[in-house]
């Protein structure tokens, strides 16, 4: 059985779509193939949350429990004979940042602007052409990030740039934060 929960909530996820997939001794998240294309499908999550994985062989599984508006959660499952196991998923809410890029007059940048989000932790960075000064990044995990406007198209991780941001502002979201920043460009 599975039970899928809001994270921090402990509200039942109806609707949640389940997906097992037998896991390869070498790498436990990438699938191996079985039953033509390597996936099972289960119903939907019901109202309490609850789905039934009836039948399943004995075997190392990585099981996928997915929702609209939530994080994916990738559990991974070692199936035994001899019973049921319960396994419990607790899917955060999906995290969204969205803003405008602005002169300091108030007027929007220019199409085609580029915004950039990088983790404060990581190197790796999301980027996002505006359209009439707007931005939006959504799927972001809690933590904390540097949201940056660039004049042109951002530098490429790795290589040295003489190239500043036209501004910087440190963002922390939070578990259930949907944000919206401005980032105004000073006279």
């Amino acid at each position: 059985d599975v039970v899928a929960v809001e994270a921090g909530t402990e509200r039942p996820l109806p609707g949640a779509g389940l997906t097992l997939a037998r896991s390869s001794e070498s790498d436990p998240l990438v699938p191996t193939f079985w039953f033509g294309d390597g996936t099972r499908f289960w119903p939907l999550t019901d109202a309490e949350g609850r789905a039934e994985l009836p039948y399943v062989r004995p075997g190392k599984y990585s099981l996928t429990v997915q929702r609209d508006g939530y994080m994916t959660a990738i559990q991974l499952v070692t199936v035994t004979a001899g019973g049921p196991q319960v396994l419990r998923f607790e899917l955060a809410g999906e995290l969204i940042l969205r803003g405008m890029a602005k002169l300091g007059s108030g007027v929007p940048v220019k199409d085609g602007t580029f915004v950039t989000l990088r983790r404060a932790d990581a190197g790796d960075f999301l980027q996002a052409m505006t359209e009439a000064g707007a931005f939006a990044f959504d799927g972001l995990g809690a933590g904390d990030y540097l949201l940056a406007l660039w004049p042109k198209s951002p530098p490429i991780v790795g290589k040295t740039s003489t190239t500043k941001p036209l501004v910087e502002l440190p963002v922390t979201l939070r578990p259930g934060d949907s944000k919206t920043v401005d980032l105004v460009v000073p006279n």
